[in-house]
């Protein structure tokens, strides 16, 4: 919401009190003409403690009770809000103070300008240094004539981007929209959209990469104890948020347990906020690397199903490590809700024990199989995985829940993505079938079909691809060529002058597990779907505040309270 969206929020619960009168004792009336009505949508209890909560962290997010002092000049420059947009100004924010991300689109802006070509209002390398230009040269970061925070002190006019949110947003089914968006979806978004672009420009300057880290995952077979290890890249830490070691569980039990006894009235009159289960950083990350049962394991090692038992590490560290903590999750009856609880992060941590290993002596490797590869002939159904997808679920996963449940339909999908999101193998691509002496045989490329999916704009070596895929259907390749444009092109189908990719595990970083707070993003409000956003970036020594286009010294950084942490390596 904008700040003024949110001053009047602020009112509306000052009028809460005027308009019911419950500060008052008023006498109740009843007979023919005084029948209430019963109100059928009003919130759950939960919901209303984590609203209650919600009106709390405004105050101590936005540190609106304090007169803070505004800054002007390059690097602090506010960000208009122009509709919801404040998930994307947070996130813009955070990723324009590392110096990576400064060098390829500030310090190079007059390259990309001077060298642009065509449209430049469709041109992502161009947006993207316009944005850096406006947030880093300090030349829009100058008091405004009018506009004023809550102590009246001037702030920044903010810079509009527009033309930015139009572009990345483009084709895509919520961030095309003016809606309030997830922040950790935008930026993993961004991330993907930003070597998408340096992989078609071919100049190797992908600055995603500095996210990137490998995790490793330790699987034993519980009947034969021989192990595999398994590695897979990912861009975030997703840290699950263990309530059961709070350590304030009592008290958490206790006022539960005298909230649960009142009514709706009596609840929506308490003044005192909920007791929050309060954790440490350190749960989190134990939560994550516990030992783990899986169920339903394949064991090749007695050749059948078997409990299994997993143990997440990492691989390698990278330059800047993003924290994001599973604050939101979906309810039994579909619909987006917020955990409610405090975590206690540090500015500084060090990971260094959760560093995988690899096979280590003593332990013997589980024999290879064909079984994970033995996957049968079956198309998946694409109009399935796009609705799961429309959803905010991620495409590998998605592929595969429709795969298990043999295009059975959306609701079957969805419910084995949710129970299987613990699987090793969960966000790895689906396995495609091996070639076999069964298999069919080569579909031969119609040349004139191939000269139609390029007359689309699309390059050779996918509407081969896309063609052979669906037996020189030409409607069909073109929709194949949509659903499938992250998948990785075969070594043999590769075009013969394309580099490696900068995903290969040779080319991520890897260093020291010691790491230092860089930025936090938080967020105030019950969902994603609603509520606002900001962040706190320490620059030059101090925390400071970005509110859309507020931007001043912050006094108390809140980082018990972060949804996304933004770590740099310690030097």
């Amino acid at each position: 919401a904008t700040t003024e969206e949110l001053d009047v929020e602020r009112n509306s619960n000052s009028d809460w009190m005027k308009l019911t009168e419950g500060d008052k004792q008023l006498k109740t009336l009843f007979g023919p003409g005084y029948t209430g009505m019963e109100n059928i949508g009003i919130a759950t209890t939960e919901e209303l403690d984590v609203e209650r909560n919600s009106n709390s962290d405004w105050m101590k997010l936005t540190e609106g009770d304090k007169q803070l002092k505004t800054l002007f000049g390059p690097g602090y420059t506010g960000m208009e809000n122009i509709g919801n947009s404040c998930y994307l100004a947070s996130v813009m924010q955070s990723v324009f103070t590392i110096p990576e991300f400064q060098k390829r689109y500030f310090e190079d802006r007059n390259r990309i300008f001077e060298t642009a070509g065509g449209d430049v209002n469709q041109d992502f390398q161009v947006q993207m240094a316009k944005l850096g230009n406006g947030l880093l040269s300090g030349e829009y970061s100058i008091p405004s004539r009018d506009a004023k925070d809550e102590h009246l002190q001037a702030i920044q006019d903010g810079i509009a981007p527009k033309a930015f949110k139009t572009l990345i947003g483009k084709g895509h089914h919520e961030f095309s929209t003016a809606k309030q968006q997830d922040a950790l979806e935008f930026l993993q978004y961004l991330l993907t959209v930003i070597e998408k672009d340096e992989k078609k420009r071919g100049d190797n300057r992908d600055v995603s990469k500095v996210f990137r880290f490998e995790v490793e995952e330790r699987l034993e077979c519980s009947q034969s104890h021989r192990v595999k290890y398994v590695k897979r890249q990912d861009n975030v830490l997703s840290l699950p948020i263990p309530l059961e070691k709070a350590k304030n569980l009592k008290e958490v039990h206790a006022d539960e347990a005298k909230r649960s006894a009142l009514s709706k009235e009596e609840l929506s009159n308490l003044k005192e906020d909920p007791v929050r289960p309060t954790l440490t950083f350190a749960d989190c990350v134990e939560a994550l690397t516990n030992v783990e049962e899986i169920s339903d394991f394949y064991s090749s090692a007695i050749g059948g199903k078997t409990t299994g038992l997993k143990h997440t590490r990492l691989a390698t560290f990278p330059d800047y490590l993003i924290v994001q903590l599973r604050k939101f999750y979906v309810a039994s009856d579909w619909t987006p809700k917020k955990l409610d609880a405090i975590v206690e992060v540090p500015e500084e941590i060090d990971l260094n024990e959760i560093r995988g290993k690899g096979l280590q002596p003593g332990e013997q490797a589980l024999p290879d199989s064909d079984a994970s590869n033995a996957k049968e002939e079956f198309n998946v159904d694409s109009s399935i995985v796009e609705q799961l997808l429309a959803m905010g679920f991620e495409k590998n996963p998605s592929e595969r829940a429709v795969f298990e449940t043999k295009n059975e339909g959306i609701e079957a999908a969805s419910n084995w993505y949710l129970t299987h999101m613990d699987d090793a193998d969960f966000m790895a691509p689906l396995p495609k079938p091996q070639a076999s002496a069964s298999s069919k045989p080569e579909v031969k490329v119609d040349e004139a079909g191939i000269e139609m999916i390029m007359a689309m704009g699309f390059p050779r070596d996918a509407a081969i691809r896309a063609l052979k895929a669906t037996d020189n259907n030409i409607e069909r390749a073109a929709d194949w060529i949509f659903s499938h444009a992250d998948d990785p092109v075969p070594m043999e189908e590769a075009p013969q002058s394309s580099s490696a990719s900068p995903s290969s595990a040779s080319s991520l970083t890897d260093g020291n597990g010691k790491y230092k707070l860089l930025s936090i993003i938080s967020h105030m409000g019950t969902s994603t779907l609603s509520g606002h956003y900001v962040c706190h970036i320490k620059k030059d020594g101090q925390w400071v505040l970005f509110n859309d286009n507020k931007v001043a010294v912050s006094e108390h950084p809140p980082t018990d309270l972060g949804y996304i942490y933004l770590f740099e390596r310690s030097k």
